[in-house]
C-alpha cells in the first residue's frame, strides 16, 4: 500500500527526461577543471538549448561556476558553488552545490518559473519509469515474464477471457 499521493494523478511531475540538465561529468570532460584560475567554454544542456561557462577555480573550497544562459530572449547569469572530495585512487571529483538545498550533487536541472538551474529534489522532477510503473496491472506482469507477447495482446487476451 502507497502513502499519500502515490496513486495516479491527473498532473504528473515534470521529468528528468524531459528536463534540459548540466552534468559535473561533462563539463569535467570538456576540461572546464583542469587548471587553477578561469576556463571558460559552452556545454549543451539538452534540447538544441547550450551554456556559456566560465569556471573559477581557486582551490577546493573556493571555486565557482558562472553559467550565462538565456530564456525567452532574457539573458541571465547564475553562479553556482563547487566542492570537490577526494578519491580513493589519487584526483579529486568535482560537485555542484544546488542552490536550493545546499546538497552536493551531480546534474542540475534547468526548471521551474522563471527557469533557473538547481538540483533534481528542489525541482520535484521524477524520473518517466516511477510515473509508468503503476499502469501495468500485476496479472498482467505475471503473464508478461511467462510470456514472450506483446502488452497489448495479452491484454485483448485477458479482456476477451474477462480477466481485466
Amino acid at each position: 500500500m502507497g502513502g499519500w499521493g502515490s496513486g495516479p494523478t491527473l498532473y504528473p511531475k515534470q521529468t528528468v527526461d524531459d528536463t534540459p540538465e548540466i552534468s559535473v561529468f561533462d563539463l569535467n570532460e570538456a576540461g572546464a577543471f583542469d587548471r587553477f584560475g578561469s576556463t571558460t567554454g559552452e556545454a549543451a544542456i539538452g534540447w538544441g538549448h547550450s551554456v556559456t561557462f566560465e569556471a573559477q577555480m581557486y582551490g577546493e573550497d573556493n571555486s565557482k561556476l558562472n553559467l550565462r544562459y538565456a530564456v525567452n530572449g532574457k539573458s541571465t547569469l547564475e553562479i553556482i558553488l563547487l566542492e570537490s572530495t577526494p578519491c580513493h585512487y589519487g584526483g579529486q571529483r568535482w560537485w555542484f552545490i544546488c542552490p536550493d538545498t545546499g546538497e552536493r550533487v551531480g546534474k542540475l536541472y534547468l526548471a521551474g518559473r522563471p527557469p533557473y538551474f538547481a538540483s533534481r529534489k528542489a525541482h520535484n522532477l521524477t524520473y518517466r519509469s516511477c510515473q509508468d510503473s503503476g499502469k501495468i496491472s500485476p496479472i498482467m506482469r505475471l503473464f508478461m515474464t511467462i510470456s514472450d507477447a506483446e502488452p497489448a495482446m495479452l491484454k485483448t487476451a485477458l479482456k476477451q477471457e474477462g480477466l481485466v
